[in-house]
């Protein structure tokens, strides 16, 4: 079984992709159960219900803060502008898998970037 399977964790872990409900929603927020990127070390999902993911979509528009996912089961693009920190319990996460280190340093320089 792997490690990150969430019939062996309590809580999400960084690196992996999961399914979470992102309703309700406000103004231009992404919505809907989609699958998304969780950001935030394993420190922080295991001392709260929160969790901060990145969002996934399945339409690449070529947005520079856009990360498409390659060498993964799920398809789509990481919208980094989307980041929120979400009550993971109360939006029904799912383990789907752990994505390739190489484009969670990627995502991590992405987020740097946007905060420098």
């Amino acid at each position: 079984m792997d490690e990150h399977s969430s019939k062996i964790t309590n809580f999400p872990k960084q690196g992996t992709l999961i399914w979470l409900d992102f309703d309700p929603t406000a103004g231009v927020e992404i919505n809907k159960r989609r699958p998304a990127l969780v950001f935030t070390n394993n420190g922080f999902q295991s001392r709260c219900n929160f969790v901060g993911v990145i969002p996934i979509t399945s339409t690449d528009n070529g947005f520079p803060l856009h990360i498409p996912l390659r060498n993964c089961r799920t398809t789509g693009v990481l919208l980094c502008e989307h980041f929120k920190s979400l009550d993971y319990k109360a939006r029904n996460w799912q383990f789907i898998e752990k994505i390739p280190d190489e484009i969670f340093e990627e995502v991590q320089e992405m987020m740097a970037a946007m905060q420098a």
